[in-house]
């Protein structure tokens, strides 16, 4: 039970870091269209 629930958490944890990666490189280009 607890292994499942700490697998669930990496596994969280690995898509919100996919976000802000893809959130990050967003703006980046965004902010090179503008300048």
């Amino acid at each position: 039970m607890m292994k499942k629930n700490m697998n669930n958490c990496q596994h969280l944890h690995q898509a919100c870091l996919n976000f802000l990666l893809v959130l990050y490189i967003l703006c980046s280009l965004k902010l090179q269209q503008l300048a």
